[in-house]
Order: structure tokens, then sequence, then C-alpha cells
């Protein structure tokens, strides 16, 4: 799936990977983790501001973003942009444990830079 969507757009993967997470979340987790960090996290962001903002360019359920998110690999979830936005997704669209279970898989100052934005 990562070697089909090389080259696209932040936008067409961000679709794609919504898509197959609708489908099959642990389908959607393992393309994450294939995919280049810096592409994934470009698409991770795209799919926060479309929860933060009820842009319909990527349409998830709570309880789909969240799976798609506890499962995100570290370093992509480092690079999503602006780190208090993913704070912002996570206290407006999560439990608390699941919120938790997301911020932790980060660094201190990265989990700190989030959580500026659950305030």
């Amino acid at each position: 799936c990562a070697a089909i969507m090389a080259g696209a757009s932040p936008d067409a993967h961000a679709k794609c990977l919504a898509e197959l997470c609708k489908e099959n979340p642990k389908a959607a987790c393992s393309a994450l983790a294939a995919m280049n960090p810096e592409d994934a996290s470009a698409a991770m962001s795209l799919i926060v501001d479309a929860a933060n903002n009820g842009t319909g360019r990527v349409k998830l359920t709570d309880s789909q973003r969240t799976s798609l998110f506890k499962c995100c690999p570290s370093d992509v979830l480092r690079g999503v942009r602006p780190a208090t936005a993913l704070g912002s997704m996570c206290a407006s669209t999560m439990s608390a444990s699941e919120a938790a279970a997301v911020l932790g898989a980060l660094e201190p100052n990265a989990a700190a830079a989030c959580l500026e934005g659950m305030s």
C-alpha cells in the first residue's frame, strides 16, 4: 500500500489512510508504519486538522480516529504540525485514557508541546 501511495500528495495519503482505517484499522496501522515518516506526519496533520476544524476532507468517527492515532508510530506523531493541534484533537475527541495512550508514545518535550493544545 505504501508503495502505491509513493509520490502522492498529503491529502491523498490522508484520504487513503482514512478509507483504509474504516475498512481495516490494522491495515491502516501497517500502512502508517511502512510510510516515510515525513509523508505520514503530513497526512496525520491533515487528519488532525479535519477533526479540529470539522473540515470534510477526511471523515473518520472519533473511534476510528482514536484507533489510528493509538497505533501511530512515535516518529510520525512527533511530526504532526502544529503539535498543539494534536493535543487539542486528543482533548476534544478522546477519553483521558485514550489521549494518554497517544501522547504517552511521545518523548516528554513533544508531549509537552501537545499538552499546550489541551488547555
